[in-house]
């Protein structure tokens, strides 16, 4: 019976967990007999439908301060307090649950190098550690800062595989990045990572008058200055709004864009954890530029207006512009956001209409491949401690 963690940091959105649970769906899918923890920084996880054989541990919450900086959250401690709380959980939880395999997303290190006692722990009993990149880390530059000087010696010292969540060729974190020969040689390309939406889903205030157009912030955490400007431009539109805020919207701003909402005469509602099924059942969606929603809204051929974050990291701006240039997104850069633009951009949108050879421009496989990948290295004996130092 394979046992795996999928350990991400979350001191930011929603994108982290939500792509690991969809990853820990597909593996006791793939072998019920399995069992995954999904260890996170982020308080929302469990609210979302958990699968057989799969459970959550949630560490002290994380507050991002800048990239690669965080505080707590919400506990009155320092920051190293915090990371060395979560570090003896993390490695506490190695030991006691002796994964076959731990995934780890995006950080080698994790945050703030809270990481590193549990991969020693991983090396002790036995198991294998599994780094997961998305299709975008950030800006070459920024990615060369934050990755020296310690980020391939971790990959090279502990990892058996790193697997990328995107297209060879496409938005390649490897090759953007330059990282070197060693680490492509454990790595392959898995293709997009989708939830799978619950079923055929019904938008419960849609009616006969006329698309309706689902706008949608992520966490939440950043996203009213559009979730403003797409009420504003919803005002007298011959089109239904419907905005979800996100779960870790400021709640001044979610109480201030609901009264908006209501004279915009546009539903505001704050979290729905299946949001993915929304995306086959609307006309148009409004959004950021995250990995997950992006790539969740295109495999059902919607249209889809994109307005990225730009601050503290430009990964959404990146994908934006690259998904735009294969047609998959309408992009407002944005500086350029205000009501106007972004009514133009959503009746073009509207326009466009849904296109399913929109979907088939992008390898969705990402679960299915992944999931094999992960319960292939999970059943095979355990290893051997083994360490490579590097000077």
């Amino acid at each position: 019976m394979a046992r795996l963690v999928f350990y991400s940091h979350d001191g930011f959105g929603l994108g982290h967990v939500r792509r690991n649970l969809a990853l820990s769906r597909r593996v006791v899918e793939l072998d019920p007999s399995s069992s995954v923890l999904v260890v996170t920084g982020s308080d929302v996880a469990s609210q979302f439908e958990l699968s057989e054989g799969t459970d959550i541990l949630e560490l002290p919450a994380l507050s991002k301060v800048s990239n690669g900086v965080y505080a707590p959250r919400r506990l009155r401690v320092d920051a190293a307090d915090v990371h060395r709380l979560r570090a003896d959980v993390l490695a506490a939880t190695v030991r006691s649950f002796r994964p076959h395999v731990m995934v780890v997303d995006k950080s080698p290190l994790g945050a703030g190098g809270e990481l590193a006692g549990a991969l020693d722990a991983l090396e002790e009993v036995g198991g294998s550690a599994v780094l997961g990149l998305r299709d975008v880390l950030d800006d070459s530059a920024t990615v060369a800062a934050e990755w020296t000087p310690d980020a391939v010696p971790a990959i090279l010292g502990h990892y058996s595989r790193v697997l990328v969540y995107g297209t060879e060729g496409f938005l390649d974190p490897l090759t953007d990045n330059a990282l070197p020969d060693s680490v492509r040689g454990l790595s392959s390309y898995c293709g997009y990572v989708v939830n799978d939406p619950p079923g055929r889903v019904t938008v419960p205030w849609r009616d006969d008058c006329g698309p309706v157009v689902l706008a949608t912030a992520g966490g939440g955490e950043d996203g009213a200055a559009l979730l403003d400007a797409f009420l504003r431009a919803a005002i007298g539109a011959p089109w239904r709004g419907v905005v979800v805020a996100g779960p870790m919207i400021p709640p001044a701003e979610f109480a201030r864009l609901s009264v908006l909402g209501a004279e915009a005469g546009v539903r505001v509602v704050n979290f729905i954890p299946a949001l993915a099924g929304w995306f086959a059942a609307v006309d148009a969606v409004v959004s950021m530029g995250g990995y997950n929603t992006l790539v969740e809204a295109v495999s059902t051929g919607v249209p889809i207006v994109c307005v990225p974050r730009v601050r503290p990291r430009v990964e959404q701006l990146i994908r934006a512009r690259a998904f735009a240039e294969r047609g998959l997104v309408r992009l407002l850069e944005p500086d350029r956001l205000d009501a106007t633009t972004l009514r133009a951009a959503v009746d073009a949108a509207l326009a466009d209409g849904r296109d399913p050879a929109r979907a088939a421009l992008l390898d969705h496989g990402g679960a299915d491949c992944a999931a094999q990948e992960l319960l292939d290295l999970a059943t095979a004996p355990r290893r051997a401690v083994r360490r490579i130092w590097i000077a």
